[in-house]
């Protein structure tokens, strides 16, 4: 899309619908990254559709969980099977036991670790898995 256009982005993804064969009764399933754009952008163009489902996708979700892995587990030796404990949850639809793991840390002022917005990567992932918890029923793995 065009800087500061997304509306080219909703239309062309509007397009390839219909280009795929959409019709009246077509469910229409979108996968993304969760940015408010997106969200916006399916429900103005696909709005209308008796079926029309947005999802989060799996890789963009656990990378803020995966994150959040560096203030919870700081055993390097025990991250990766943390961080794999967390991807099953996620595949499962279980996401309020990530939270409720999440939900252990507790922020250490500046010794925790941030994103690059410098807020706490645990703070991220909670807020995000929060926000999107109606899109993240059935996250899909692309």
């Amino acid at each position: 899309a065009p800087l500061n256009h997304p509306e080219v982005t909703g239309q062309d993804m509007y397009i390839a619908a219909l280009e795929a064969g959409m019709g009246d009764n077509t469910h229409v399933h979108c996968t993304c990254d969760m940015a408010q754009w997106q969200a916006l952008q399916f429900d103005e163009q696909f709005g209308a559709q008796p079926k029309a489902t947005l999802c989060a996708d799996f890789y963009h979700t656990l990378e803020y969980v995966a994150a959040a892995a560096r203030a919870i587990e700081t055993d390097t030796n025990k991250t990766q099977a943390w961080i794999a404990m967390q991807a099953r949850r996620l595949k499962e639809g279980d996401r309020g036991a990530i939270l409720g793991d999440l939900r252990t840390h507790r922020c250490t002022g500046r010794a925790c670790p941030k994103n690059d917005r410098q807020e706490c990567v645990v703070t991220a992932a909670i807020r995000y898995l929060t926000r999107h918890r109606l899109r993240l029923r059935r996250v899909v793995v692309a």
